[in-house]
């Protein structure tokens, strides 16, 4: 059973639904980052991961990896314009990023996050707030603000390069359904042992796997003894295997008590060997 989605938004279970998010078009939303642009474009390159192009055709600080923000709202996708009319980028979401450049903290406000961005980007405009120089030397180039050198880097093929490294100690705000998830679905107060924030909205996995159903009495007599009657059945293939590699399981359900039993099976032939253990 998956624990990070329901029955009914399952892939694997509703192929259809698939299909329908991968071709659907996406609407720009009327909120002043949709109208996100850069004009870098491009095939990727070999890019470091380690650097960064400061860029005056940017409108905002544009990042391609969610571990580098610090705090990160997820919004719906948000269209951002490009010099190719061909390419199609979308921000998945907008937050806090902190960098480490020339031994100096940065923190950049208001980011979006692009995972299908080639390099990351830093908007000048929106770095320098107000007047602002730059020199270069050969190669090298000094990002001034007043007489105050903020950044320097190098210039490769007419971009300003930037090495950055992220701050020793980041903080990392998540979601609270995320720890949730990741920490098998616990309750509250285990939430709350373990210092985080309660988790505010409901859980439909929690919900479907608390419900209970009624008896079943339509088509089976009833049993009032253990093993007065057993219901036995092999399931499988099952794909991918297990990590045992295990490719059948047998379960048994005692009718009276609601006793089950569980064996893993590689091979179906092996059921039989499982009553005379």
């Amino acid at each position: 059973m998956c624990t990070t989605h329901t029955k009914e938004t399952c892939f694997s279970k509703n192929p259809h639904r698939n299909n329908k998010i991968k071709t659907r078009s996406y609407q720009t939303p009327s909120a002043h980052l949709s109208t996100a642009q850069v004009l870098i474009t491009g095939e990727r390159s070999n890019e470091n991961p380690e650097e960064l192009i400061i860029d005056c055709g940017t409108t905002h600080h544009m990042f391609n990896s969610r571990h580098l923000f610090s705090s990160l709202v997820e919004t719906p996708p948000i269209g951002v314009s490009t010099g190719n009319s061909s390419s199609s980028l979308f921000s998945k979401g907008r937050g806090m990023v902190n960098l480490l450049i020339n031994g100096k903290t940065f923190t950049l406000k208001e980011c979006l996050l692009i995972p299908n961005l080639n390099c990351n980007l830093i908007s000048l405009m929106r770095f320098c707030n107000g007047d602002f120089t730059i020199t270069r030397s050969n190669s090298c180039f000094k990002l001034l603000a007043g007489n105050q050198v903020k950044i320097e880097g190098r210039i490769v093929n007419n971009l300003m390069k930037v090495k950055y490294s992220l701050p020793s100690v980041q903080v990392t705000e998540l979601p609270t359904n995320l720890w949730h998830q990741r920490l098998g679905h616990p309750g509250n107060q285990v939430i709350k042992s373990l210092v985080l924030p309660e988790c505010p909205l409901r859980c439909l996995t929690c919900d479907l796997n608390k419900a209970h159903k009624l008896p079943f009495n339509h088509h089976f007599k009833p049993a009032s003894k253990p093993l007065d009657c057993a219901h036995i059945n092999v399931v499988g293939p099952i794909s991918p295997p297990s990590v045992s590699g295990n490719n059948y399981f047998l379960t048994i359900v005692d009718q009276a008590t609601s006793f089950k039993m569980v064996r893993l099976l590689k091979h179906k032939l092996e059921a039989f060997k499982q009553f005379f253990l």
